[in-house]
Formats: structure tokens, C-alpha cells, sequence
């Protein structure tokens, strides 16, 4: 099979559900409740898959992963940009590991 068609039908297959509900969300109505559980899903669905890679980031320094971790969700908490999150739990594992040890 040529390989651009190949590329075409696999972008056309992973496309398309993505689009549909988008399409027709508009129809559906839903209920105060499941807008409230839908709005709040893709923040818990991030806290799950980001969690555990950061406590098990750095094996030789623990308290460096923990570190970080509550740093981040400190920033979370107060609502700072996303990067400014990331450089403060980077920054404070940084320090954990190889000044505070």
C-alpha cells in the first residue's frame, strides 16, 4: 500500500472520532450535574496520569520527587501559569537533591 495513502487513512480514522462529538455536542443537554463532572474531568484525568511520574521521577532522591510535587501543586492551588509551575517544582527538586543533601 502506497505509504501517503496509508498516512491519509490513519490520520482519517483517528480524526474523525474526535470530531463527531465535537459536532454534535451542541444537540445534547445536559444536566447541572454531568456539566459539572464533565468540566472538572480533564483535571482530574491529568492529576491521575502526572501524580505518580512525579513521585517516582528521581529514585535516588525521593524527598527531591516530593519536593517537587507539592510545589506544583502548591502553584496549582494559587493558580500561577503553567510554566512558572514547572521551573518552581524543577527549581525546588534541583535544590532537594543537590544543595539540601
Amino acid at each position: 500500500m502506497n505509504t501517503t495513502l496509508l498516512i491519509v487513512l490513519l490520520a482519517l480514522s483517528t480524526y474523525i472520532p474526535r470530531v463527531l462529538p465535537a459536532i454534535f455536542i451542541e444537540s445534547i443537554h445536559f444536566t447541572k450535574r454531568w456539566r459539572t463532572f464533565l468540566r472538572l474531568l480533564p483535571y482530574t484525568v491529568m492529576a491521575t496520569l502526572i501524580v505518580p511520574g512525579t513521585l517516582s521521577a528521581d529514585p535516588e532522591s525521593a524527598a527531591g520527587s516530593l519536593a517537587a510535587t507539592l510545589i506544583a501543586i502548591g502553584g496549582g492551588w494559587f493558580s500561577l501559569p503553567p510554566i512558572v509551575v514547572v521551573l518552581l517544582a524543577v527549581a525546588s527538586a534541583w535544590f532537594v537533591k543537590y544543595v539540601g543533601s
